[in-house]
């Protein structure tokens, strides 16, 4: 059975940040489902698209990441999609405001890749596996959790690739 791969949202102002955080990413594990200059253009992505995760930016124009937050976090629709978020502030009130907003996870620029993949195999628990049920019994977990756990390995083993 194909593994599923893990449908990424990406909303940052900067087109070089966007490219950055793609280029990180191996496409056989993600898919970027849609990528924004700001949380508004954002929102439309997330209705559409229900992406597995969402990266975010907090500084953006028309509409901020924490405005972004709270608005899919009061939504029933997409209040359960992670949202980590992507700052380049080290700013101790910001790091105390990030604490506090409701985010999934944080990452700080610059980025290096193997802080980015091990936060993305973090919700690979808490999501809903992808799985057509013809491929898979209901009641028959121990093949999701070999499906899960055989794409957790296939994403270490390719880390460890990249940095050993």
């Amino acid at each position: 059975m194909p593994l599923q791969k893990i449908r990424i949202a990406i909303a940052d102002d900067h087109q070089i940040c966007r490219d950055g955080l793609i280029s990180m990413l191996d496409p056989e594990f993600y898919e970027i489902v849609g990528e924004a200059e700001n949380g508004e253009k954002a929102l439309e992505i997330i209705r559409c698209q229900k992406p597995d995760v969402v990266l975010l930016d907090l500084r953006m124009p028309v509409m901020d990441g924490y405005t972004m937050l709270r608005i899919l976090k009061d939504d029933d629709m997409m209040k359960q999609i992670p949202v980590v978020a992507i700052t380049a502030s080290v700013d101790v009130q910001e790091k105390n405001k990030l604490e506090f907003s409701g985010f999934d996870g944080v990452l700080f620029k610059p980025i290096p890749q193997i802080d980015l993949v091990y936060e993305l195999c973090r919700f690979l628990d808490s999501r809903e596996l992808k799985v057509k049920s013809s491929d898979v019994i209901k009641d028959d977990k121990e093949k999701v959790a070999i499906n899960t756990t055989t794409h957790l390995q296939e994403l270490l083993q390719e880390l460890e690739d990249d940095f050993l």
